[in-house]
């Protein structure tokens, strides 16, 4: 598994990846094809895959992105991705799940909204995310405008 060093993402799982170093909810470690989104897609794998460890999971959206942003930032600047991805989700369907601020949304939460676990997941984890590094920071304007 190539890492670039400027991709990384908020940890959500206990470790980066299957067999990896260990990390605690909200640590900063590499960005991988397979995010700590919500659900938990590092146990899938493509069938044909020959070794779990290095093929595990299933490639989300996050890593191309933070790929085709790195041209429009600084040398010296990174992509920090705050995972909050679930499949299957929507906003009148499926199981509310629950939330806490030790462990984020439950790995069965379907429902967005306002108030709902994936978004306080959502708010949480960003905040999380700008508290690490309080220089860089989303434009006033925006927070304003989406009340985060």
């Amino acid at each position: 598994m190539r890492l670039i060093p400027e991709l990384n993402q908020l940890a959500r799982f206990a470790h980066t990846h299957p067999g990896g170093p260990s990390c605690h909810f909200n640590d900063i470690i590499p960005l991988t094809h397979c995010p700590h989104d919500v659900q938990d897609m590092q146990g899938y794998h493509h069938p044909l895959a020959t070794n779990h460890q290095t093929q595990y999971g299933t490639v989300g959206q996050a890593l191309h992105i933070a790929r085709k942003l790195l041209p429009f930032i600084p040398d010296n600047a990174g992509v920090l991705i705050v995972p909050c991805c679930r499949g299957g989700s929507a906003f009148t369907a499926g199981s509310e799940g629950t939330y806490s601020e030790r462990h984020g949304a439950s790995h069965d939460a379907c429902r967005w909204g306002t108030d709902t676990p994936l978004y306080q997941d959502l708010v949480s984890r960003t905040r999380a995310a700008l508290a690490k590094n309080p220089q860089k920071q989303i434009p006033r304007r925006m927070l304003d405008a989406r009340r985060i």
